[in-house]
């Protein structure tokens, strides 16, 4: 919440915890006093972060998702059923149509329930 000294209105950023002039924090309608809790500069940290880790993440889903293309059918029935999957499986061509569906059948060696 914002407060006087020296007849101007601080505030102290939940971050950093620096008191500085109101006019240093960013307009949120949310709060109380019509003010974001963090100040511009710790607000502009916290979105690079935000931005870096969400794009760290989405590297890592693209990475996933590739390294399924690589697996034989059964490093592919081991993943899914790994993963919790219980159909069935059909081949799918490029533009994404199914064809054949008892093309891929699970190998001896993996039973799928």
């Amino acid at each position: 919440m914002a407060h006087k000294i020296n007849n101007e209105l601080k505030k102290t950023c939940v971050r950093c915890h620096r008191t500085l002039p109101l006019s240093r924090f960013n307009k949120n309608n949310y709060s109380k006093d019509g003010h974001s809790s963090y100040c511009a500069e710790c607000n502009r940290e916290y979105q690079r972060e935000y931005a870096a880790r969400r794009r760290a993440e989405t590297e890592i889903e693209i990475t996933n998702k590739i390294a399924l293309r690589n697996l034989t059918d059964e490093q592919l029935y081991e993943e899914l059923e790994r993963r919790g999957y219980r159909g069935r499986l059909y081949k799918v061509d490029a533009l994404g149509t199914a064809f054949n569906p008892d093309a891929v059948e699970a190998p001896e060696s993996v039973e799928m329930k």
